[in-house]
C-alpha cells in the first residue's frame, strides 16, 4: 500500500490542493455573503430599535396600546356603573349633631380619685340640626375616591401582567 501511495503522490497532492481550494472558495463565498447581508441586517436592527413601520416592535406597541385601551374602557364602564350605584343609594335618614349645653343630659364619669360611688355627673347637651345631607355627601365622596383608586390599581395590575398568548402562535 505504501508503494501505491508513493507512486501516486502527485495524484494525492493534486486532490488535497483541489480540496483546499474548494474549502477556501466555500469560506470566501460565505464571507462575501455575510458581508453583503450585513447592511441589510444593520438596517433591520435599526428599524426595530426605532420601532419603525412594519417591525415586530411596532406590532407589539400596537397590541399594547389596544390592550391598554380595552382595559381602560372596561374599567371606565365599571367605574360609571359603580358611580351610578353610589348615586342611587337610599338616604341615611335623620342624623342629629349633639353638642354639650342646652337640653338633654349626658353622663360623664367622675374624674376625682376616691370620689363616692356615684355613676358620674350630668352634662347638659344641645341637640343640633340634621347633618344627614352633609354626612351622605362625605360618604359618597369617600366611596368615589376609594372606587377610583381601586379601579386604577386593577387597571395597572391588568396592564402589567403578561399578555395572553393567542392560540396558534
Amino acid at each position: 500500500m505504501l508503494t501505491l501511495l508513493l507512486a501516486n503522490w502527485r495524484l494525492i497532492a493534486a486532490g488535497a490542493v483541489v480540496a483546499a481550494v474548494a474549502l477556501m472558495g466555500w469560506r470566501v463565498s460565505a464571507w462575501h455573503e455575510g458581508y453583503t447581508e450585513l447592511p441589510k441586517v444593520k438596517a433591520a436592527l435599526r428599524a426595530e430599535q426605532e420601532c419603525s413601520a412594519g417591525t415586530k416592535c411596532q406590532e407589539r406597541e400596537k397590541a399594547l396600546k389596544k390592550r391598554a385601551s380595552d382595559e381602560t374602557e372596561k374599567i371606565r364602564k365599571e367605574y360609571e356603573q359603580k358611580l351610578a350605584d353610589i348615586a342611587n343609594r337610599p338616604p341615611l335618614g335623620p342624623v342629629r349633631l349633639c353638642r354639650p349645653r342646652g337640653q338633654g343630659n349626658v353622663r360623664v364619669p367622675s374624674t376625682t380619685p376616691g370620689a363616692s360611688t356615684s355613676p358620674g355627673t350630668e352634662l347638659p347637651v344641645e341637640v343640633g340640626r340634621d347633618i344627614e345631607v352633609e354626612l351622605s355627601k362625605l360618604i359618597d365622596d369617600a366611596d368615589t375616591e376609594a372606587l377610583k383608586l381601586r379601579l386604577l390599581w386593577q387597571r395597572d395590575v391588568a396592564l402589567s401582567a403578561a399578555p395572553k398568548e393567542k392560540k396558534g402562535e
